[in-house]
């Protein structure tokens, strides 16, 4: 099977902010490496978001921020390189 990749798309936190890169390690079973590495809860009190953390059956997309339930964050950015999640928006950090 051949395929032509013309763009890869990376997102640090799930559902939100997704940008184009030029390059990635993919590991095996596991995917891009730092690609949604980070999710941001919603509605939900840090047992719950322990307790979701933890098994993935108990999640629902609305115990989530994303750009489907709240597409206002589309104005924002954030990167995650050498360690480190930045948000940008108007191109400020």
């Amino acid at each position: 099977m051949n395929g032509i990749i013309s763009s890869i798309h990376f997102s640090p936190i799930k559902s939100l902010s997704f940008t184009n890169i030029e390059s990635c390690e993919i590991k095996k079973d596991l995917g891009i490496l730092g690609d949604r590495k980070f999710a941001f809860s919603r509605i939900i009190d840090k047992s719950k978001a322990l307790l979701i953390e933890k098994d993935p059956n108990k999640r629902k997309l609305d115990n989530f921020l994303s750009l489907k339930n709240s597409p206002v964050l589309n104005k924002y950015n954030f990167t995650y390189t050498s360690n480190k999640l930045t948000l940008t928006f108007g191109g400020k950090e």
